[in-house]
């Protein structure tokens, strides 16, 4: 899911990505 967590950096900011992540590690 790296790919995926890569592009969404370059697409949202680094807060909505963290966001992301936490939502998709639980």
């Amino acid at each position: 899911m790296h790919l995926i967590t890569q592009s969404l950096q370059l697409l949202y900011p680094p807060q909505i990505t963290s966001l992301r992540m936490q939502s998709s590690a639980d």
